[in-house]
């Protein structure tokens, strides 16, 4: 499994980014999000997740939350 926050939500379209402690952005969907619902995620919540690599980049898998407070142990690199 790999950590890192959510970055971005894209409530609307039941979507968003997390940004990985290695820096990457990866992709997930609502669809793989466990144990919480997805309405109740939050930019800079910290989670755990496995990545696959597709076509269109990396997606994450078996999102699960593991903090709800913001990690302020990872930083954007805008």
């Amino acid at each position: 499994m790999v950590c890192g926050i959510i970055r971005r939500l894209l409530e609307h379209r039941g979507c968003g980014f997390i940004q990985s402690e290695d820096g990457r952005r990866v992709f997930f969907h609502r669809s793989e999000v466990l144990q919480v619902p997805f309405q109740t995620l939050r930019e800079g919540q910290a989670v755990a997740f496995a990545v696959e690599e597709t076509s269109q980049g990396p997606k994450a898998r078996q999102v699960r939350v593991t903090a709800t407070g913001r990690n302020t142990a990872l930083r954007t690199s805008e």
